[in-house]
């Protein structure tokens, strides 16, 4: 089914253009706050505006909106402050969070996922997990183009740097909030590691440690070291962690934290069975179907990765529907195949992956 862009409303009647440009209107001046102490005249704005926008343009929550997340890592540590006091602060980081608007073509509804990620840190644990789950709906909304010409400057409120002292002003240092992973698989390519294996580099050996002190646990990627070294031969072939090499980690990773298919990749190593059970991988591979062996391209993962995403639109009565997944994956490939200039319609079925 084909989405008409200029048909679709929000359950408050707006279109998606007015949405659009609800979300980017100025406020009232009592929203926007000055962030002090880098010597840098910066803009923020109050959380509690965002709610009331998004209730204004979409509808009440969770009807016409609503926002959820996988899992809250939680950490505490003993710091000790600028004037020698010790402080022992909590650390809340989602990897992996949501914002989900409803849109209407007047017969049906259909819900669209924007992702976000979100970290804070607070005295209180709790405040510090209500922090990051702030700070994760904001960076989902800022993709609706929320407030975007304030964060562009554009707005009476954002002020130009100002020097008064006849010095420069430092800009305030960016802070890098990706997970470790991403910046180490980063950091491995630019350095000339890619190719080596973990145990070979600094870099991987750090990794290693990371993944036994922060990856082993409940609630972690895994629940006790066997569990980690079963993962470890299951994902990448390594009998340990010292021999994976840098690209088989980066396979490990995308296992746990996703993206699951990427070009380059053939279609029988995609790691739907992460979230669908193997009997139904390989009855849904079978029922597309495709050579087992084929090489994903960038159209051809990014179908299979929206099916991934969209898994749970195809469960009916608690059960996963394997050929009507098939037949919208066989859709999207003679689309993406008889039209590479077309469009991408919009995604009627993004919503989060379910394991069946």
């Amino acid at each position: 089914m084909t989405l008409k862009y200029d048909e679709l409303r929000t359950f408050t009647g707006l279109t998606i253009t007015q949405a659009l440009a609800a979300l980017q209107a100025k406020l009232e001046p009592n929203a926007y706050k000055k962030v002090s102490g880098s010597g840098v005249s910066l803009t923020d704005i109050k959380p509690a505006y965002l709610t009331e926008v998004l209730t204004d343009v979409f509808g009440i929550c969770p009807i016409g909106w609503s926002f959820d997340w996988d899992s809250v890592e939680l950490t505490g540590q003993m710091t000790t402050t600028s004037s020698g006091k010790e402080r022992y602060v909590w650390q809340a980081d989602i990897f992996r969070g949501w914002l989900t608007y409803t849109l209407t073509d007047g017969d049906s509804d259909h819900e669209f996922k924007v992702l976000g990620t979100g970290g804070s840190d607070n005295d209180v644990k709790e405040y510090a997990v209500r922090g990051a789950v702030t700070n994760m709906l904001g960076a989902a909304a800022s993709k609706l183009l929320w407030q975007l010409p304030v964060y562009k400057g554009q707005g009476d409120e954002q002020s130009k740097t100002t020097v008064t002292t006849g010095k420069p002003v430092p800009q305030p240092a960016k802070v890098d909030e990706r997970p470790w992973w991403v910046k180490a698989i980063e950091f491995a390519k630019s350095n000339g590691d890619y190719s080596q294996a973990l145990g070979d580099t600094d870099t991987g050996k750090r990794v290693i440690e990371r993944l036994k002190k922060d990856q082993i646990g409940a609630g972690k990627w895994f629940a006790a070291p066997a569990n980690m070294t079963n993962a470890i031969k299951k994902y990448t072939g390594f009998g340990k962690a010292e021999e994976v090499t840098w690209p088989k980690f980066e396979r490990l990773v995308r296992a746990y934290v996703g993206p699951y298919a990427m070009a380059g990749d053939q279609i029988k190593d995609v790691l739907f069975d992460h979230f669908l059970k193997p009997a139904s991988w390989q009855e849904l591979i079978h029922s597309i179907p495709l050579e087992v062996d084929m090489v994903l391209d960038e159209q051809t993962a990014a179908v299979l990765e929206a099916a991934l995403v969209g898994a749970s639109a195809y469960v009916k009565d608690g059960k996963l529907d394997i050929e009507a997944l098939a037949s919208s994956l066989r859709a999207h490939f003679i689309k993406h195949a008889a039209d590479e200039t077309t469009a991408p319609d919009i995604n009627m079925d993004e919503t989060e992956p379910l394991a069946y």
